[in-house]
């Protein structure tokens, strides 16, 4: 599923028009990922945790040479137990 998926099937379930739904998706991934950047993280209940981890540099073989890796940050999630099965029975 993409975002305009995403966003359609939002709008079905709640009756909402397209372009509301539309604005509260982008500004909930907006906050999202500005308390990502910030180095904070986002819990959701029956759903899971996004947060950041920073990936140390290194050296790694590949075709022969060996070449250096840079430290950066990368976005986790952890899905909780029951986020298969939310609202199914």
């Amino acid at each position: 599923m993409n975002k305009k998926e995403l966003i359609d099937a939002v709008a079905a379930r709640t009756g909402k028009t397209k372009k509301d739904v539309d604005k509260l998706v982008s500004e909930t991934l907006a906050v999202i990922s500005d308390t990502l950047k910030e180095g904070g993280e986002i819990r959701i209940s029956d759903f899971g945790v996004f947060s950041t981890k920073i990936k140390p540099g290194g050296k790694i073989k590949a075709f022969g040479k060996e070449y250096e890796t840079e430290e950066k940050t990368i976005v986790k999630f952890e899905q909780y137990e029951k986020f298969f099965f939310y609202g199914r029975k």
